[in-house]
């Protein structure tokens, strides 16, 4: 879920320094759009016999077990495009929280978390994928960085993608078709 603040900043010209909820948006799947069976279709937590809360089973509610959101932009459409840790994947939802498509990775990145990296490996540690978003000036270039450096890139390094949300491309290199990123 996501939390609106209204910041009341305390600065040298006044102002209470206080924070007030506006409200919540709880992130969700109605249409089953992940991959995987999310923990709201189980009956009990991943690990535990705690039952699944009924407001989760019943709403499709998405919980830290299915994804750990890093970063979210907002679109000029309303629509929030979230970067994932677990696959690492880019996520796309409505302004009412719920997940409009399927998640999109990153070619050939795969974390531990992810529901191929038992049959193909990891090409991440865990909890070093989507770490950051940008939105580019365009409103619809997004700019998405990993946390942690992929299996073959030299030590310490991390990528950044650049991703367009209208055609839900990645950019390519034009000589050997892969997905673009740039080194840091």
């Amino acid at each position: 879920r996501w939390f609106e603040l209204h910041p009341r900043w305390r600065t040298a010209d006044g102002g209470s320094g206080t924070v007030e909820p506006v409200g919540t948006v709880e992130l969700s799947d109605p249409a089953g759009r992940l991959p995987f069976p999310a923990v709201s279709a189980g009956t009990t937590y991943p690990g535990a016999a705690i039952p699944v809360a009924a407001q989760v089973r019943a709403g499709r509610l998405l919980t830290g077990a299915d994804l750990d959101p890093e970063s979210f932009r907002r679109l000029p459409d309303g629509s929030f495009w979230v970067g994932d840790e677990f696959g690492p994947w880019l996520l796309h939802f409505d302004a009412g929280g719920r997940l409009l498509e399927p998640p999109i990775g990153l070619p050939g990145i795969r974390s531990p978390e992810h529901p191929e990296a038992a049959v193909r490996g990891a090409t991440l540690r865990g909890s070093r994928g989507l770490e950051g978003l940008a939105l580019a000036p365009d409103g619809r270039t997004l700019w998405a960085m990993l946390e942690g450096t992929v299996a073959g890139d030299p030590d310490g390094t991390l990528r950044i993608y650049e991703f367009d949300t209208r055609t839900r491309t990645f950019a390519r290199d034009a000589s050997t078709g892969e997905p673009r990123f740039r080194r840091y």
